[in-house]
């Protein structure tokens, strides 16, 4: 969602994550010939919340591009739980452990973003930032860049790719990408 009035804009975005893995199960030979094995299986589950809210002023604008700077902060709510099940020969190798770790990370972002106009239907969208800076997370960057179609002067499309990434320190990284179809109306 993105407000505008002159130069000055205000921008919010929110992506939400959801992934589960059940059942996995392994199962292991006895180290002696005909002795009994072990299985473990583990439920996995991860969810995760992103908002972002940036202000921005657009330092170029005319026909054919646009060219705004952006600051910030990017919120990061993540929630991992894991279920591990061992069965093994003896009732002492047995157990269940429930693993799970809840994090929140609030971050400054910069960052820029504009549009190239390719003719009166056509335009290429795209944005960067960069945040982090050690206050939450080590660093955080997100980019993104598509291709556009404007139906009418209030409705458009766009699809295209999308990188977030996370450095959370101690080794500790993720990166969500992938392609995104997105529909703009404008008021």
């Amino acid at each position: 969602m993105q407000m505008q009035k002159g130069r000055w804009s205000i921008q919010a975005d929110v992506i939400y994550l959801n992934f589960e893995d059940n059942d996995r199960t392994a199962h292991f030979q006895g180290v002696l010939p005909g002795s009994p094995g072990f299985a473990a299986g583990v439920d996995t589950k991860f969810q995760a919340w992103f908002f972002q809210v940036v202000g921005g002023y657009t330092v170029f604008r005319n026909e054919c591009l646009n060219f705004d700077l952006l600051a910030g902060l990017r919120y990061a709510g993540i929630d991992a739980k894991a279920d591990l099940t061992i069965v093994g020969p003896l009732p002492g190798l047995e157990g269940v452990r429930d693993l799970s770790r809840t994090e929140y990370f609030v971050d400054p972002i910069v960052g820029f973003k504009g549009k190239f106009e390719l003719g009166k239907k056509w335009f290429v969208p795209y944005y960067f930032d960069i945040g982090g800076f050690s206050v939450d997370s080590d660093l955080t960057l997100q980019a993104y860049a598509a291709i556009g179609y404007r139906f009418c002067d209030w409705f458009s499309m766009e699809l295209g790719y999308r990188y977030l990434y996370y450095d959370f320190g101690d080794s500790k990284d993720m990166n969500i990408y992938g392609t995104m179809l997105g529909f703009r109306f404008t008021f």
